[in-house]
Parts: structure tokens; C-alpha cells; sequence
């Protein structure tokens, strides 16, 4: 789980760093570049398609494991919305509440004590 933690909290400060200096760059208008490379139906478009299933799998996984709860929902947006850069941290912290078990990372600490104990 260490290594798992490592590479999440390298990823997400290298993507916050790289954030940091588009966003001074460009500005936070994002999504006509994103509209922009959709539309042009080349690469760039294919990559924002498949970062965009990938937002929508994460938020389905995040609600899912917190049992479509009032806070799951919360998180569920954050996740959808704020990509690798919300859903790094929140991995890092559900990493460091599960305690070295994978169950619980995935399943959700309510859903992983119930598969122990059955």
C-alpha cells in the first residue's frame, strides 16, 4: 500500500504543478480547449473523450462505494469535476483510512468488514 501511496501523491503533485503553470498560461477556461479538441475529431479529442469516461467511471466507483450516501454523492461530483487532481487526494486519504487493506480501499470500510466477516 506504501508504493500504491507513493505513486499517487507523485502523480498528483507532478499534475498539480503542471495545473499550476497552465492555469498561469491560459487561464482557467478550460473547457473550450476541451469543446475545441472534441470537435476536431483527431488525438487530442480521442484522449479528452476518454478522460471524460474515465471522470464518470471514477464518480459511478466513489458513489457506489459509499452506498449512494449523501456524502458519497458529494464526493462522486468532486470526483467527476475535479479529475486525477480531486480524485488523487481522495484516494490518498481512503488509502491511509483503510490501513493497508486493499477490501477497504475498494470496497469501503462498511462493505470490506462485511466480506471479512462471512
Amino acid at each position: 500500500m506504501r508504493i500504491f501511496q507513493a505513486i499517487a501523491a507523485i502523480l498528483l503533485l507532478s499534475l498539480l504543478g503542471y495545473t499550476v503553470l497552465t492555469v498561469a498560461n491560459e487561464g482557467l477556461n478550460f473547457l473550450p480547449a476541451a469543446a475545441e479538441s472534441l470537435a476536431a475529431m483527431g488525438w487530442s479529442g480521442q484522449f479528452a473523450a476518454d478522460f471524460s469516461c474515465y471522470l464518470v467511471v471514477s464518480a459511478l466507483w466513489v458513489l457506489w462505494r459509499h452506498r449512494g450516501s449523501g456524502a458519497g454523492w458529494l464526493f462522486a461530483v468532486g470526483a467527476l469535476i475535479g479529475g486525477f487532481l480531486y480524485f488523487g487526494a481522495y484516494l490518498l486519504i481512503a488509502s491511509v483510512q483503510a490501513r493497508g487493506s486493499i477490501s477497504a480501499l475498494l470496497l469501503g470500510q462498511q462493505s470490506a468488514s462485511s466480506e471479512v466477516n462471512r
